[in-house]
């Protein structure tokens, strides 16, 4: 098990100390005895930690302790993790959103692709406009089941002319769900 975090900045941080449990009761958590040595920078630094005294098929509870040189200590977590079977044919569940994402590559030329995922069967249209708010070009599907997929869009108009370089902005409707982003043409 990899933990990270993250500080943004320390000041008089004597180090850290990992506490794992097999409930998420703090009290009945041990201490990792070895203690992570804090930077004291004033830029933000990045920790891991591993441990790898874990057994597959178990689930821990971790807490970070950070304690000051002055002797005062704060606890932060729990996070929780169940370690399952890497060999198993079942592959775990992906959770779907129904989202707009970012158009890739943007900027693009000749074409970009238009990207977004639902949660469940339905209608996606995505429109793309002009900076003046004007349709440029609309694309529509229906899906049968949760997906990610995406439309190309190759830079063309509703009447198949190329459009200027610029910015365009493109907008998602899928039943209750609407989004817009920008993209960008450049020649």
């Amino acid at each position: 098990v990899d933990l990270h975090w993250t500080t943004q900045s320390e000041t008089n941080v004597s180090g850290y100390y990992i506490y794992r449990g097999s409930n998420g009761d703090l009290a009945s958590a041990l201490r990792i005895p070895s203690m992570i040595t804090a930077t004291n920078t004033s830029t933000q630094s990045n920790y891991v930690f591993t441990d790898e005294e874990v057994v597959v098929g178990n689930s821990y509870y971790y807490w970070l302790q950070n304690l000051d040189l002055s002797g005062a200590s704060d606890f932060h977590g729990p996070i929780s993790i169940t370690l399952t079977n890497h060999n198993s044919t079942t592959p775990p569940p992906i959770p779907q959103v129904t989202q707009l994402l970012d158009a890739y590559p943007n900027p693009f030329n000749p074409e970009t692709r238009l990207n977004y995922s639902i949660k469940a069967a339905g209608d996606v249209n995505i429109s793309v406009y002009n900076s003046k708010g004007q349709l440029i070009r609309s694309f529509d599907r229906t899906h049968d089941s949760a997906k990610s997929d995406f439309f190309t869009w190759d830079g063309k108009d509703l009447n198949g002319r190329q459009v200027a370089s610029g910015i365009y902005f493109y907008r998602m409707n899928s039943g209750k769900y609407t989004s817009g982003k920008k993209v960008v043409l450049l020649k």
